[in-house]
């Protein structure tokens, strides 16, 4: 075995006595690492605080009693069916909403109708008349919880639909 390190190749190098520079692979190698992981935690402490906050405004409670909170029955599903022979539709324009006149239907205590949103996607509309307040449906037909109007449509139409009598 040469004395001079400068003459050792690689796997002598590894197995010389003092292997000063496996030690000093080792230590670079692991520097390299500890750098990757903390630029890699760095990205995704960036990508936290760019991505965006929730809504931190709380939804008020539903009204007391039981109202259109739940499931939605098989008669409202019948609604959004386009072939309704019994009755035409009565689309009205409230806002960016269209909503069917004719379609309303009493359910716990509230009036159900369907309606569409600017986009054209069909949505129920639920209105609590003792309460003064609306609900809506999202995309996958789940309630979205019981509010006061806040534009001058919604208190328009709360208006007009808790005063048109119904059956």
């Amino acid at each position: 075995m040469p004395q001079n390190l400068d003459d050792l190749d690689d796997h002598e190098l590894a197995h010389a006595p003092s292997r000063p520079l496996g030690l000093r692979v080792l230590a670079g190698v692991g520097a390299l690492a500890f750098a990757l992981i903390a630029v890699n935690l760095a990205v995704v402490i960036v990508r936290m605080l760019l991505a965006p906050a929730p809504d931190p405004r709380l939804r008020p409670q539903p009204p007391a009693g039981p109202t259109a909170s739940g499931p939605l029955p098989g008669w409202m599903l019948s609604l959004a069916l386009p072939a309704q022979p019994a009755m035409a539709a009565d689309w009205r324009a409230y806002g960016p909403l269209s909503i069917d006149w004719s379609s309303w239907q009493l359910m716990d205590g509230s009036l159900v109708t369907r309606s569409r949103n600017a986009k054209g996607q069909m949505m129920y509309l639920s209105v609590h008349c003792k309460a003064g307040q609306i609900n809506v449906t999202g995309a996958a037909m789940a309630w979205k919880g019981w509010e006061k109007p806040q534009a001058t449509f919604e208190t328009l139409l709360l208006k007009e639909a808790c005063s048109t009598p119904r059956l």
